[in-house]
C-alpha cells in the first residue's frame, strides 16, 4: 500500500475536509444563535445558504492558503483523526437515546432494544468488520444487473409485507394516521367526490387507488384488502426505483448488498417503544417517499445522457402526477425535476420552460380532479380546494415553534445533504467530467433538503424517514467511490470507516425483523377475524345505513359499502371538535332514522340525543352500535 505525499494532502485536506469543517461550523453556530428566535423556515434557508457559501468560499480559497501554514507532517496523520472523529460524532448521532416525550431519530433509538451499550458497541464493531471485508472483497458478478434483481426482489417484497395492512384495529385509539389516510382511497372507491368534507388532506392519491382497486374487487377481493394490496404494491415500487438510482451509480457488489439490507431499517426497526407508529407511519413510508424514489430513479436514468423532448416530458409527466399525489412532496420533486431540467442546458430560455412546464403539470393536475369531481358530483371542485393540503400547510411551515435538538440526528443529515450539494456545484463549476452524475447527486440532495424543509413543524425526529431513502443513495455512492478507486491508497480505506459505520446502525436494522413480522402476523395480518365480525355486521345492519366514526370507514370498506358520511380526517374532530366536521355530520343525521357509530363519536352531536341504540357490536375493545330514532 501506498500513502499519499505531502502535496496530495494538502490538496485533499484543503478542498475537503477544511471546507466541511467550517461549514458545519457555520451552520451550527448560526442555527443556535437563532435557533426559536425567528420562523423555522427562514432559520433552515438561511443556515443552509450561509453553509453553502463558507462551504465554496473555503473551497476554492483553501488549497492556496493551506499549503504555506501546515507542514507536511502533521498533515500525515490529520486527515485519517478528522475522519475518525467525524464518523464518531455521526455514530453518537444515530445512537443518542429518544427523549420519550419526542419521539426518536428516523425511527427510534438504537438503544430501543435495551441491550447494554457495551454489547451494542461490539456489535457494530464486529459488523462494520464484516461488512469492510465484504465490500473490499466483493467485485464483479457475470451478469449483475439481474443477479442484483433476483437478490432483491425477495427482500423488497418481505419488507413491503410490513406495509400491508388489511386490518387497522390493531388496538384501542391507536391508529391516528391510518383513519384519514385509509379513509380518503375508501371514499374514491365509493365515487365520493372531492368537493366536500373530504377534502383530501394529504393529496389526492386515492385517485390511483381508483382503478386497480375496482379491478380488485371484480375479482372478489374487499375494499380493505384490495387497499391494502395496492399499498404494499407502491412500496414494492418504491423500494425498485431506490435500488435502481443505488444500481445506477454502485459498481461494488458489496456496497449494493450493504445498501440494500440497509433499506429495511425504517421497516424493521419500529418497536413497542413507540406504539403508536407500528400501525400508523409503517403504511405511510410509501405514501410520503415513492415519488421521490422514483425522480431519483428517473434522474439516474438520464445522468449523462443529453435531455431531449422526450426526456424531458418524462420528467415532467413524474413531477405532475407527484403533484397530484401529494402537493407538499410533489411541489419538491417538481423543483428538484425543474432543477435537473435547468442543468442541462442553463440560460433564460431554459428558465422559462421549467416554469411554464411546471404550471402547465399543476394545471393538468387540477383539470384531472376536476374532471373526477363533476363526473361524481355534477359540481367542479375549486382551484382553492384543490390545493388545500398545499395551502392548508403553508401557515404552518411560517409559525415559530420550537426548533429540535441541534444536536440530534437531524443535524448530521442536514450537514450531509448540504455537503454533497455543495460538492456537486463545486464539480459542475469546474467541468471536470462526470457533470451528469454530479448534477443528479444535486437534485437529489435539493429533494431531500426540500422535504425537510416542509416537516420543519412536524415531529421532525419521525419525519426524517421522509429522506431516509436519499440519505441511503448517497452514502453508497460515496462508500463506493472511496472503496473503488483508491485500491492502494491507505488513506482511501480510512475515510471509507465512518460511513461504513453510519450505513453498520442501519444494516443492523434486520435484527427487529422478528418482532414486526410478528406484531404484524398478530394483528395488522388478521383480516380473517375481522372478516367474521363483519359478516356479523352485513347481517345485522341495514343496507343504507349512515355511519361515521372512528373505524367506521373500514368496516364498511370490509363489507364493500359506503357509509355515506365522507367526513375524512375523524381522529381531529375527536380531539379538536371541529365546529364545521361536527355541524355537516349532525345536519345529516336530522333527516336519518338510524345510522351506525363508534359509539364515542355519538356523544359529540346533537342530534345524536335523539337517537336510542337499537344494538351493540364489539370488536376487540371498539365498541360500536346501531341506533334508531327514539
Amino acid at each position: 500500500m501506498t500513502d499519499w505525499n505531502a502535496e496530495e494532502h494538502r490538496k485533499f485536506f484543503a478542498g475537503n475536509f477544511l471546507p466541511l469543517l467550517l461549514s458545519s461550523l457555520a451552520f451550527t453556530c448560526f442555527s443556535a444563535a437563532l435557533r426559536n428566535r425567528i420562523p423555522n423556515l427562514v432559520l433552515y434557508a438561511s443556515s443552509s445558504l450561509t453553509f453553502l457559501a463558507v462551504y465554496f468560499v473555503a473551497s476554492l480559497a483553501g488549497k492556496s492558503a493551506l499549503g504555506r501554514f501546515v507542514t507536511p507532517a502533521r498533515m500525515s496523520c490529520l486527515v485519517p483523526a478528522a475522519s475518525l472523529i467525524s464518523g464518531g460524532v455521526l455514530l453518537l448521532h444515530f445512537f443518542r437515546e429518544a427523549r420519550p416525550d419526542q419521539g426518536s431519530d428516523f425511527n427510534g433509538s438504537l438503544f430501543r432494544y435495551q441491550i447494554p451499550a457495551p454489547a451494542w458497541l461490539l456489535l457494530l464493531a464486529c459488523t462494520m468488520l464484516a461488512l469492510y471485508l465484504f465490500a473490499r472483497f466483493m467485485r464483479t458478478f457475470r451478469s449483475r444487473p439481474l443477479l442484483r434483481l433476483l437478490i432483491s426482489l425477495p427482500y423488497i417484497c418481505l419488507l413491503s409485507c410490513t406495509v400491508w395492512i388489511p386490518n387497522i384495529f390493531y388496538s384501542h385509539y391507536i391508529f391516528f394516521h391510518a383513519h384519514p389516510y385509509f379513509s380518503s382511497i375508501y371514499d374514491v372507491l365509493n365515487l365520493a367526490p372531492l368537493g366536500e368534507l373530504d377534502t383530501p388532506l394529504y393529496g389526492h392519491y386515492a385517485l390511483f387507488f381508483l382503478l386497480p382497486c375496482k379491478l380488485m374487487q371484480l375479482l372478489g377481493i374487499r375494499q380493505n384488502i384490495a387497499a391494502a394490496t395496492m399499498l404494499a404494491f407502491c412500496n414494492v415500487v418504491t423500494l425498485l426505483a431506490v435500488l435502481y438510482a443505488i444500481h445506477k451509480f454502485v459498481k461494488n457488489d458489496g456496497v449494493f448488498l450493504i445498501a440494500l439490507f440497509s433499506l429495511g431499517d425504517v421497516y424493521l426497526m419500529y418497536v413497542q417503544k413507540l406504539f403508536y407508529i407500528k400501525d400508523v407511519y409503517l403504511q405511510t413510508i410509501p405514501h410520503r417517499v415513492m415519488f421521490p424514489a422514483l425522480a431519483c430513479a428517473l434522474m439516474a436514468a438520464f445522468a449523462g445522457k443529453e435531455l431531449g423532448k422526450g426526456k424531458t416530458a418524462c420528467l415532467y409527466v413524474l413531477a405532475a402526477l407527484s403533484f397530484l399525489w401529494n402537493p407538499e412532496t410533489g411541489l419538491v420533486c417538481m423543483a428538484a425535476v425543474s432543477l435537473y431540467v435547468f442543468l442541462s442546458g442553463p440560460g433564460l430560455r431554459k428558465l422559462a420552460l421549467c416554469a411554464a412546464l411546471s404550471l402547465a403539470s399543476i394545471l393538468a393536475d387540477y383539470l384531472i380532479v376536476l374532471a373526477y369531481d363533476f363526473l361524481t358530483s355534477g359540481q367542479g371542485v375549486s382551484f382553492r380546494s384543490f390545493m388545500y393540503p398545499m395551502m392548508g400547510q403553508a401557515k404552518g411551515i411560517a409559525v415559530q415553534s420550537p426548533m429540535p435538538d441541534l444536536f440530534r440526528t437531524w443535524l448530521s443529515v442536514t450537514i450531509f445533504l448540504l455537503a454533497a450539494a455543495g460538492a456537486s456545484v463545486l464539480r459542475l463549476v469546474k467541468k471536470q467530467g462526470g457533470e451528469g452524475r454530479a448534477a443528479c447527486f444535486l437534485c437529489m440532495a435539493v429533494l431531500a433538503l426540500g422535504l425537510l424543509s416542509y416537516f420543519m413543524n412536524n415531529p421532525v425526529q419521525l419525519n426524517l424517514t421522509v429522506v431516509f431513502f436519499q440519505v441511503v443513495i448517497l452514502l453508497a455512492v460515496l462508500l463506493d467511490f472511496l472503496l473503488r478507486g483508491n485500491d492502494k491508497n491507505i488513506q482511501a480505506k480510512v475515510l471509507s470507516i465512518p460511513v461504513l459505520a453510519v450505513m453498520a446502525t442501519f444494516f443492523m436494522g434486520n435484527m427487529g425483523m422478528r418482532e414486526v413480522l410478528s406484531d404484524r402476523r398478530s394483528s395488522a395480518w388478521g383480516a380473517k377475524n375481522l372478516s367474521a365480525f363483519v359478516r356479523t355486521l352485513d347481517e345485522e345492519v341495514p343496507g343504507g345505513t349512515l355511519a361515521f366514526g372512528w373505524g367506521v370507514s373500514d368496516l364498511f370498506a370490509a363489507m364493500d359499502r359506503d357509509p355515506s358520511v365522507h367526513v375524512l380526517d375523524w381522529v381531529n374532530i375527536m380531539y379538536d371538535k371541529n365546529p364545521v366536521f361536527l355541524a355537516h355530520v349532525n345536519g345529516l343525521l336530522e333527516q336519518a332514522d338510524s345510522f351506525f357509530a363508534f359509539e364515542d363519536s355519538v356523544a359529540l352531536l346533537p342530534a345524536g340525543k335523539d337517537f336510542a341504540v337499537s344494538k351493540e357490536f364489539e370488536y376487540k375493545g371498539w365498541k360500536f352500535a346501531l341506533y334508531t330514532r327514539k
